[in-house]
């Protein structure tokens, strides 16, 4: 099975699909999607304060609230409101950059930064929604680095990270993300267990052994070429669920040499032991890898019941909603990702926030449609009789 991960966007977003068949997740290159819809893509600046920005301010006084609330403090004199103000400040520093407006002077408010180049943006810009950043449109297509993770453009201050070797993979990746990068085989395992633990949640346990491999691009071309789901040569498919017994090349090591990673590799040769194996691409944050890996233990699910020759706007949309609930899974075990203040958690909020809204806004039929239809099913009947109901009829109820 295929999970896709798609950054087709044409609101200059990234659309999560997640796809399976021998199945993979796929990121596309290609420079002249960003003009599909030129019309959501020349955004207008129009209010002084983002959601995203109005989001935090209201998540850091809460939490200062009710931290103030334990210590029997009052909230509005003195010291308290020093303390309120010094953490709505901090929030307000995970967006890791200003507003981008060039001047508070009302005849100004509507002036552009470019968080990319710090130029002045005189024509048309892009908004990168949940980072509260904005970009010069030029910078699509003048070979200017995109994080593969958040999307976002490398500014000229800072230095992404590079990804391997160019001819085999060639992805950069902004230091944010990197900080929670999944880097090898062996670092995956943790995150693995974390996803079981999602499915044991929802009375879905697996018990058959999958081996799952962080794999550079490369290999994941080497492993969709000729497969039974077509992949576009400027695409880069993120995770895969194998049925086959073809060796598989993984990350073995790596290192951080200069703002470059330097990988070992080491194959791996199978008889019939695994019916099933999952590939996911080395190298992203940890909230990202585990989103990907729900959906492809989705897959292997279905497998292991049975279940094949889906509709793929069926498996897929199911699936999704199986990627799309971890996150949300996940922000819940977890106390950092919910609660606390740190620029880190911050980002994490950010950056789920940001998978969220392309799985939701998916234009793709199975993908898109798939999980709506999906999601909208499991909203009206619940998650349990959705799936018992594909594994009978192999079709999501409906009304």
């Amino acid at each position: 099975m295929l999970i896709v991960l798609s950054f087709l966007s044409t609101t200059f977003r990234p659309e999560l699909i997640l796809d399976c068949v021998g199945r993979a997740t796929i990121i596309s290159h290609k420079p002249n999607t960003y003009a599909i819809n030129q019309e959501n893509n020349y955004i207008r600046f129009k209010a002084r304060y983002l959601d995203d920005e109005l989001d935090d301010i209201e998540l850091a006084t809460k939490l200062s609230l009710i931290e103030l609330d334990e210590k029997g403090k009052k909230h509005a004199h003195g010291d308290d409101e020093e303390e309120l103000v010094r953490a709505i400040e901090e929030s307000l520093k995970s967006s890791k950059n200003h507003r981008s407006i060039a001047n508070t002077n009302p005849r100004r408010s509507r002036s552009l930064i470019c968080d990319a180049c710090d130029h002045l943006i005189r024509g048309p810009h892009l908004k990168r929604e949940f980072w509260n950043q904005v970009y010069c449109y030029d910078h699509t297509r003048d070979g200017t680095h995109i994080c593969c993770s958040c999307r976002r453009f490398e500014p000229r201050n800072e230095k992404f990270v590079s990804l391997g070797d160019d001819r085999r993979d060639g992805r950069r990746i902004c230091n944010d993300c990197f900080s929670t990068a999944i880097l090898e085989t062996q670092g995956i395992e943790p995150l693995v267990r974390y996803v079981l633990r999602f499915f044991d949640h929802l009375n879905m346990k697996i018990k058959a052994p999958i081996p799952v491999f962080s794999v550079d691009r490369g290999e994941m071309r080497r492993q969709t070429a000729g497969g039974t789901a077509p992949v576009h040569p400027d695409t880069t498919v993120l995770g895969l669920t194998m049925c086959s017994y073809r060796d598989i090349t993984s990350v073995d090591k790596s290192r951080l040499q200069g703002r470059k990673i330097v990988t070992e590799m080491e194959t791996y040769r199978f008889g019939h032991e695994y019916r099933i194996k999952i590939l996911v691409l080395f190298g992203l944050p940890l909230v990202m890898t585990g989103g990907i890996l729900a959906h492809e233990f989705m897959h292997a699910w279905l497998r292991l019941q049975g279940v094949s020759r889906l509709n793929p706007e069926i498996e897929e949309g199911i699936c999704q909603v199986m990627g799309y609930q971890w996150l949300d899974w996940f922000e819940a075990v977890d106390p950092e990702a919910s609660s606390s203040r740190s620029e880190k958690a911050q980002f994490t909020r950010n950056l789920k926030k940001t998978f969220k809204g392309e799985v939701e806004n998916m234009l793709d039929g199975a993908y898109g449609d798939g999980f709506r239809d999906a999601q909208w099913a499991v909203s009206r009947y619940g998650l349990d009789h959705v799936i018992r109901h594909i594994i009978r009829h192999k079709t999501l109820p409906r009304e």
